[in-house]
């Protein structure tokens, strides 16, 4: 029975990164079914000894430190929705404390991921349908192709990790097939039309650099020239695209009184500011937020209608913090970020490539929180916090063994 419970757990984890593509539901899904699996392994000491403490303390305080911001709230408890997942996480992490995939595995469900993603994505919606940036219903519900974005920009950094990974262990087939995996997630981010997707090929370029030293100095030309090649083509084509129009556009009219996404996140960082000033311990409850902006909007200090009901995301992760939740916010986001990283850190010795990769994975969300608020939003948190507990799972630790 326990060997079942533990098979069926490798292949929820396994679908994790696909069913993050297909919509929140399938997501929910998948993590409430892991929730109750690991319910099954806990044990009295379940916390005692537990690697992952650090992530299970960051985890359980997004609750407490919440509290302050449903009571300015009114008492209104959407200030303890994307906590509660976190607490799912964290029971989670106490469950499955003995509960070991190998990397392997790790890498393998986001390379399943990124066929899965492509065909639904580039392939069924771009050419099939022949919509714009995916703007069309999948199973029933409106795609969310800023998630379709951000997950594929995440997917194609594991994979390129995948590629070091493979290379170092001799494993020259599972490299390459990571390499067209991660290029297959570029393209699926790339036609997302999300401009985040620029803010992290530094992170890329240097996963890349780092895999190219796992070669023999013989064989890195090759590589060298290849480089050189998408790099060149890469400069000759992006003029042509869409993503390049849109930059150009949002250049030419920064500043003016004109909608376009550019324009917007001044606004909101402009809003945002503000009502940090305003109220900078706890940030400010709804209603009086829905005031303050109305009453910038009134005085010419904003001049975007939407902003003035103030319950939008602020489109980044640490203004939007600082305003909802003021310097507590602004914490407790640190905290989720550091919390994983550190657990892995810990146990560094014979863990390097998880460690770069927690902190690839990490990285791709500080990025992402330039354009978005990620770590509370109800699908993207799920994601950060159930796809951390992925990475750490895989660490060696102890007498744990591999499943």
């Amino acid at each position: 029975m326990i060997h079942r419970l533990d098979t069926s757990l490798k292949w929820l984890f396994f679908a994790l990164p696909t069913t993050a593509f297909m919509g929140h539901k399938f997501l929910v899904i998948n993590a409430v079914l892991i929730f109750l699996v690991s319910l099954t392994r806990m044990t009295r000491d379940a916390f005692q000894n537990n690697a992952f403490k650090p992530l299970i303390y960051a985890f359980l305080l997004t609750i407490p430190l919440s509290i302050p911001h449903v009571i300015i709230d009114g008492g209104r408890m959407a200030a303890l929705d994307t906590p509660s997942r976190y607490l799912l996480v964290a029971i989670m992490a106490m469950g499955l404390s003995q509960f070991r995939v190998s990397l392997d595995w790790f890498y393998k469900s986001f390379m399943a991921a990124s066929i899965v993603s492509f065909i639904l994505f580039p392939i069924y919606c771009h050419l099939y349908l022949g919509t714009d940036r995916y703007f069309t219903e999948l199973f029933g519900k409106h795609v969310y192709v800023l998630a379709v974005a951000y997950y594929s920009i995440i997917g194609m950094l594991v994979c390129a990790c995948a590629i070091r990974s493979y290379l170092g262990r001799g494993q020259t087939k599972w490299a390459i097939y990571a390499a067209m995996c991660s290029i297959l997630f570029f393209i699926t981010s790339f036609l997302s039309g999300s401009k985040v997707l620029l803010v992290s090929l530094p992170i890329l370029a240097l996963i890349v650099a780092l895999s190219v030293l796992q070669l023999e100095k013989s064989q890195r030309p090759k590589v060298y020239l290849a480089s050189s090649i998408v790099i060149v083509a890469s400069i000759v084509f992006f003029p042509t695209t869409t993503m390049f129009e849109r930059i150009e556009r949002d250049v030419e009219n920064i500043n003016l009184d004109t909608t376009t996404s550019t324009n917007a996140r001044i606004e909101m960082l402009k809003s945002g500011y503000h009502t940090f000033i305003e109220a900078p311990l706890f940030g400010m409850g709804y209603e009086k937020r829905k005031e303050f902006n109305n009453k910038l909007y009134d005085e010419g200090v904003i001049f975007f209608p939407y902003l003035e009901d103030g319950k939008h995301s602020l489109h980044n992760e640490y203004v939007n913090a600082l305003a909802k939740k003021g310097i507590i916010g602004f914490i407790l986001v640190s905290l989720l970020y550091l919390a994983p990283i550190y657990c892995a850190y810990k146990l560094r010795e014979n863990n390097g490539d998880v460690l770069l990769l927690i902190t690839v994975f990490v990285g791709a969300f500080v990025c992402i929180g330039a354009t978005q608020a990620p770590l509370f939003g109800s699908s993207t948190s799920t994601y950060y916090a159930i796809i951390s507990l992925f990475i750490l799972l895989t660490l060696r630790r102890g007498a744990v063994s591999s499943q």
